[in-house]
């Protein structure tokens, strides 16, 4: 099974650095396969005969803190699950300009007030789009709002068990 990890939280403002040659090492040690990394913000992609999500999850978060020393969360998708996900070309009614960013944000655990409160983001320049459970898309217009702001925004309205991804770099680990 082929499966794309996004981790959280490295990498960022110099803080919890983690080398990609590193990581890619550390994740042959736990028997995936075929691994790859993408950028410097903890994108791998990989196999694994691992059949439960939740456990490798698990798994990896384990073993990334115990080598680099301070928790790394993991939020693990199938491949599959990216493919189905760009098939359905979210983004396709958005009008696309310089400014323009669009963002990916897997959700680990949603709390059940999300729902009304991802209502409270929609403003002048900032819209998400909640497509499922663990997953909702943000339109972010530079004009109106700085990407660090909306980020913010993000982890005070979900928490922290989130990850957010560029849509450029979501295509390019579908690739990989």
């Amino acid at each position: 099974m082929k499966y794309i990890a996004f981790l959280r939280g490295i990498n960022v403002s110099g803080k919890h650095k983690v080398s990609m040659p590193e990581l890619k090492q550390l994740f042959e040690s736990l028997d995936c396969k075929a691994v790859k990394t993408l950028l410097n913000s903890g994108n791998v992609v990989f196999e694994s005969q691992a059949k439960k999500l939740s456990q490798l999850e698990q798994n990896l978060e384990e073993k990334l803190k115990e080598h680099f020393g301070f928790p790394i969360p993991v939020l693990l998708k199938k491949h599959d699950e990216i493919l189905a996900l760009i098939a359905t070309q979210p983004f396709e009614k958005i009008a696309i300009h310089p400014n323009i960013r669009l963002y990916v944000t897997f959700i680990k655990e949603r709390k059940s007030s999300d729902s009304t409160q991802e209502k409270s983001l929609e403003s002048e320049g900032f819209k998400i789009i909640l497509l499922e459970k663990d997953l909702c898309l943000s339109v972010l217009d530079l004009n109106f709002e700085g990407s660090t702001k909306a980020m913010e925004r993000l982890d005070k309205t979900f928490g922290k068990n989130i990850t957010t991804r560029n849509w450029n770099t979501i295509l390019k680990l579908a690739h990989l």
